[in-house]
């Protein structure tokens, strides 16, 4: 077999509540339903139960967002609840719960709306 790495991404979703500051006013307190993709890198072969593992790490990290009010979470509570904020926080977690797990996560992007989304990208190594 070749000596590359696969790309696997994980799909997730969750609806929570924040409101953030432009030109020094503060929004709403309004809701979305963000959409979360995670980007991994596994060597080949690739065991099909990284892929069931990976789908399970990401839905246990964003389902932990589900109903929240962002602006309460005590990871961001000196940034602002953004998409790219969520984004690097996301990331940082689903790096931690990684375990054993022979992969690495390189991106995590967050799209607020269909016109706004933002990606933490690993940084190179």
């Amino acid at each position: 077999m070749t000596e590359g790495r696969l790309e696997i991404k994980i799909k997730s979703r969750f609806s929570a509540l924040h409101q953030l500051r432009l030109h020094g006013k503060p929004e709403k307190p309004h809701g979305h339903n963000w959409h979360v993709e995670a980007f991994f890198s596994a060597p080949i072969p690739c065991e099909p139960s990284t892929h069931i593992a990976l789908a399970s790490l990401v839905k246990q990290v964003v389902s932990g967002l589900e109903g929240k009010n962002l602006m309460h979470l005590k990871a961001l509570q000196h940034r602002p609840p953004s998409a790219e904020n969520l984004a690097a926080h996301l990331y940082n977690r689903m790096k931690q719960e990684i375990g054993s797990l022979p992969v690495t996560i390189t991106q995590v992007t967050v799209e607020e709306t269909p016109r706004c989304r933002a990606s933490y990208i690993s940084p190179k190594q």
